[in-house]
């Protein structure tokens, strides 16, 4: 059954577009009711994306809550910090650049209920998320230019990676879907502002040759660590240096170095491993050295 909800994201809206996510409590440590209702998501529930006073976007769920520390793009990150641990879902947009105010174009809202007014018809106070009636939101929708018959079933097998040669269980499956979201967001969390360039070879490349690579393996991570995601992912090109670095032919030294693997190869992955030796890693930072240190003593093979 689809659920409705109402997101006020004002300041963020333009930095966090495709996903959603709150604290678990606020500044002096009260619980948040947004996080409750955030947990209470399911994929293929939608949402109207509130920017101060105007409905900017329509979107749908397409992930299960996953809890996280603050992800970088949202204001005042401090990771590791409990007040700054909360829930996170991924969004797909159903409808963009819409304006509807909520003054002047919502006259239908219920004021005082669980939605997102109080009873003067204002914006509750401190509340990120919250429930809409189906009457209520079949109005927006239609407002949206969105027609509720028209929404498509989210479709699992996008966010369900197969393994090479492998018919995956149902649990499989929604383990590998859970990672697919992973990788999506990660991915966009480093493009970011970024150059499209390979943290390792420093070649410019296109946007689909460049992953979101694990620096330490995440079967490896604790789950603290897989909830930093400053401190576990790269920017890495899929033109060899993801496969030289998963299979430890290549590492980062403690002083961010590139080195290479003595083991045996053809000429010309030699070659490859000879271009690569001495490169300074465009992802080692103090953040991320703990996990490169933990790839250079398990997994590299020098």
């Amino acid at each position: 059954m689809t659920s409705y909800w109402w997101a006020n994201q004002s300041d963020n809206f333009e930095r966090v577009q495709g996903t959603l996510w709150t604290n678990f409590v606020d500044a002096r440590g009260a619980r948040r009711p947004g996080s409750a209702a955030l947990r209470n998501t399911s994929r293929g529930d939608v949402v109207f994306h509130c920017d101060k006073q105007l409905i900017r976007t329509v979107s749908r769920i397409v992930s299960e809550p996953v809890a996280t520390y603050r992800p970088p793009a949202y204001q005042s990150r401090q990771s590791g910090n409990k007040k700054d641990e909360g829930w996170f879902v991924l969004v797909e947009s159903l409808a963009t650049d819409l304006r509807i105010d909520r003054r002047t174009d919502l006259p239908f809202l219920e004021l005082g209920g669980t939605g997102p007014l109080n009873r003067l018809g204002g914006m509750k106070r401190g509340l990120y998320l919250s429930p809409l009636s189906e009457s209520d939101a079949e109005q927006l929708l239609t407002l949206s230019g969105v027609k509720l018959a028209e929404i498509p079933e989210t479709n699992f097998d996008e966010y369900a990676e197969p393994l090479s040669g492998v018919d995956p269980t149902e649990t499989d499956k929604l383990v590998l879907a859970k990672r697919r979201v992973e990788q999506q967001y990660l991915r966009r969390v480093l493009l970011e502002g970024s150059e499209l360039r390979c943290c390792m070879c420093h070649r410019e490349v296109p946007e689909s040759l460049l992953v979101a690579g694990h620096i330490k393996p995440r079967w490896a991570c604790s789950e603290e660590e897989r909830k930093d995601f400053a401190a576990v992912a790269m920017l890495i090109c899929l033109l060899g240096c993801d496969s030289l670095y998963e299979r430890g032919l290549i590492a980062v030294s403690a002083t961010g170095d590139i080195v290479r693997s003595s083991r045996p190869v053809s000429p010309d992955v030699e070659h490859f491993l000879d271009a690569l030796a001495g490169n300074q890693c465009r992802q080692h930072n103090d953040t991320t050295a703990p996990s490169f240190r933990w790839h250079f003593e398990h997994t590299f093979v020098g």
